[in-house]
């Protein structure tokens, strides 16, 4: 019996997105008032918050190459599905999502104010 085909390992690349979608949306629809146009609003602050994410996540992954012991390559026996989800929900995702959280909603408010001038 063959155990089926896991792609656990996107949900840490899929989290980011997510929390980017989601905080760029919400956002645009609790401003539609006061922006000119909130789909644009919507679009600029979602390759915003992309590119903040990818930002953070640099830092993190320069960081692991100085404090973390660095990298290595292993063998090992194919892990199960539910090994697989907890190695990507790695506590370095999470803390790089909640820096996501932290720092894309004063990139939102900035972002906010400079559409709503235009």
């Amino acid at each position: 019996m063959s155990t089926p085909k896991s792609m656990s390992f996107l949900l840490s690349l899929v989290l980011p997105v997510f929390i980017c979608l989601a905080l760029s949306g919400t956002s645009a629809v609790f401003w539609a008032k006061v922006l000119p146009s909130s789909v644009v609003f919507a679009v600029i602050a979602f390759l915003s918050m992309l590119g903040l994410h990818r930002l953070i996540q640099a830092v993190a992954e320069f960081g692991k190459l100085f404090f973390g012991g660095g990298y290595f390559l292993e063998a090992r026996d194919k892990p199960s599905v539910a090994q697989l989800v907890s190695e990507n929900l790695s506590t370095e995702s999470v803390l790089v999502c909640a820096a996501l959280v932290a720092l894309g909603m004063p990139l939102l408010f900035v972002l906010r104010n400079a559409m709503a001038r235009i």
